[in-house]
């Protein structure tokens, strides 16, 4: 809340990054989006939208929803999920190991934590496989840079421009600033024209399924 937050920028200003929550309520330290803080402008906030090592259904689902919104998946993982293994009256959320997994190895399953993660992280890669995977620290400079940039937009018979435009007075705080990632959603129907004009202009791309076409991964360098 405002005098938790207020107490942290008090006690620690070297803390400029806030790892708060996507989802949630304000108060509890959720509903928090990429940029300053609601109740301090001296903390940039880099929410999370899933933690933990298994796959789960709604898990997945949140990531998806962020990533397609955001082209950002930030996730968060317990060290001691590997000991939380029985639900207690105590405990203020459900177990994050209810099937008592270890870390490595698990008897009687050929499965664990390890492993679980490994294949949310295949799952991933799979739908998305330009994703980057970087530190927090490293990840809030790229949104930073992101939140202080501004996109013009010209069409013209033949082409869709668009034209990334940081303010003059604003220094990015991200070294790799000349890399630009990219979504494109592309109907069935297109795919090859699209392929075809990608395949001349950028560094690389490639494609998954989503809905009734492909949604386009590519970079480009300026």
């Amino acid at each position: 809340d405002s005098t938790g937050i207020q107490a942290l920028t008090n006690a620690m200003p070297s803390i400029k990054v806030l790892s708060s929550l996507y989802l949630g309520e304000k108060e509890f330290g959720g509903d928090r989006g990429f940029g300053p803080d609601p109740y301090s402008d001296k903390l940039f906030n880099y929410p999370r939208i899933s933690s933990g090592f298994n796959i789960d259904g709604n898990s997945v689902f949140n990531q998806h929803s962020m990533q397609l919104l955001t082209g950002v998946w930030n996730h968060f993982v317990h060290p001691d999920d590997v000991f939380q293994i029985v639900q207690r009256d105590a405990d203020s959320f459900e177990s994050r190991n209810p099937d008592n997994l270890g870390w490595r190895s698990t008897p009687d399953t050929t499965t664990s934590l390890y492993n679980e993660f490994l294949k949310r992280l295949r799952h991933t890669k799979k739908q998305y496989p330009f994703l980057r995977f970087v530190s927090a620290d490293y990840g809030a400079k790229i949104a930073q840079d992101w939140l202080n940039t501004d996109s013009e937009y010209f069409e013209t018979e033949n082409e869709y421009l668009v034209e990334v435009i940081p303010p003059k007075e604003y220094q990015s705080p991200a070294s790799n600033k000349e890399e630009k990632y990219w979504f494109m959603y592309v109907p069935k129907q297109e795919r090859a024209i699209i392929e075809k004009h990608l395949s001349s202009i950028t560094e690389g791309y490639s494609f998954s399924s989503l809905w009734d076409g492909y949604l386009f991964h590519f970079y480009s360098k300026e």
